[in-house]
């Protein structure tokens, strides 16, 4: 499978304005970003092995930031993280593997990789409760979803006029977009993207 190339005509403000908008409707709950901020280290440490495992399987980009934020919304609606928190991630990462890439994580894989700490069948279980507590809305916004849109705005200044110049500054943001989503809180990622306005 091949991933639909790029269409350089849908782009531009009006389309990264109603990215914004739409983003909106998937950040969380202000009761879950407040819990989050009294003791970020759980979060961050799940965050952190969603990375780890993205990159040891050798996923998409979007995959990652995908798995967090299905994450972070599925805390919020339940308020309370599962008997195995390492389960719930890894459905979180089955889950956008399948939305975001063309050749998507297997359960034996991601079992593998939490050492067994959980079977196929509970992870394929925590899938579908992930699925019924976001009601199957998973194809949510995440920051990876604003890139094509910077680097055409970008090249069409002139800035980065070349393949290669495009090139590094996706291997710079996919850097940043790892370093930042881990452990910043739900509020100051939100604020990241809101960047993106500009003046």
């Amino acid at each position: 499978l091949l991933r639909a190339a790029w269409d350089p005509t849908v782009s531009g403000h009006r389309v990264i304005q109603r990215l914004l908008h739409v983003e909106e409707r998937y950040m969380p709950s202000l009761l879950y970003i407040t819990l989050i901020q009294r003791d970020p280290e759980r979060r961050e440490e799940l965050a952190k092995w969603a990375l780890e495992v993205c990159c040891e399987c050798g996923c998409d980009e979007a995959v990652f930031p995908l798995s967090v934020s299905l994450m972070d919304r599925f805390l919020s609606a339940s308020l309370s993280i599962p008997v195995s928190p390492y389960c719930l991630a890894a459905g979180c990462i089955l889950i956008a593997s399948k939305l975001a890439d063309c050749d998507n994580v297997t359960a034996d894989t991601l079992c593998a990789a939490a050492e067994y700490s959980f079977q196929p069948s509970s992870l394929r279980e925590m899938e579908r409760v992930i699925l019924a507590t976001l009601r199957w809305d998973t194809a949510a916004v995440t920051p990876q979803d604003f890139l094509p849109h910077f680097l055409a705005s970008v090249v069409g200044r002139g800035v980065g006029d070349s393949s290669d110049s495009e090139g590094e500054l996706c291997h710079h943001f996919h850097c940043l977009n790892s370093i930042i989503i881990p452990p910043l809180t739900i509020h100051e990622y939100n604020m990241t993207v809101r960047m993106s306005d500009g003046p």
